[in-house]
C-alpha cells in the first residue's frame, strides 16, 4: 500500500515540475523582480521538499535501527537536529510557496498593464488609419 506521503509526492511531482520548466522558459523573456521572486520560490520549495524527505527517510531509519529488536525505545539525540530539519523543511516550502506567489501575481499584473498597451496602441492604429483614408479621399482600412 502507497503511504500519503508517497502519494502526495506523485500528485505534486508533475505540478513541481512544471513551475520549473515555466519560471525557466520565463527567464528567455527577461529576468525581472518578479521572476527573481518566483525562481527564489521555486529554489526554497525544491530544497525543502528535498531536506524534507531525507529528514524524513533519516529520521526513521534512525527510530528503526535504535527501538529495534533488544534497542532502546528513546529516540537518540541527533533525532532532535532531525526533527529542526523536518520543520525547517516545511517551513522553507511555505516560505518559497509565498515567495513563488508575490512573483506570479507582480508578473500577472505587468502582463496586465502590458496588453491594456496594446490594446491602447491598436486603437490609435486604427484611428490614425481612418484618419489617413479620410485625408486620401479612399475607403477606410
Amino acid at each position: 500500500m502507497i503511504s500519503s506521503g508517497v502519494l502526495g509526492l506523485l500528485v505534486w511531482l508533475p505540478v513541481f515540475v512544471a513551475l520549473w520548466f515555466g519560471v525557466i522558459g520565463l527567464a528567455k523573456a527577461g529576468r525581472s523582480g518578479a521572476w527573481w521572486s518566483m525562481l527564489s520560490g521555486l529554489v526554497l520549495m525544491t530544497l525543502g521538499i528535498v531536506g524534507g524527505i531525507a529528514g524524513a527517510v533519516i529520521s526513521y531509519q534512525t527510530v528503526r535501527v535504535v527501538s529495534g529488536p533488544g534497542g532502546s525505545s528513546a529516540p537518540p539525540p541527533a533525532f532532535e537536529v532531525l526533527q529542526i530539519l523536518v520543520v525547517g523543511a516545511a517551513i522553507a516550502v511555505g516560505l518559497g510557496l509565498l515567495l513563488f506567489a508575490i512573483g506570479f501575481a507582480v508578473h500577472g499584473l505587468k502582463v496586465r498593464r502590458l496588453r491594456e498597451r496594446i490594446d491602447e496602441l491598436d486603437m490609435v492604429i486604427s484611428a490614425q488609419n481612418e484618419q489617413l483614408a479620410r485625408i486620401d479621399g479612399g475607403p477606410a482600412a
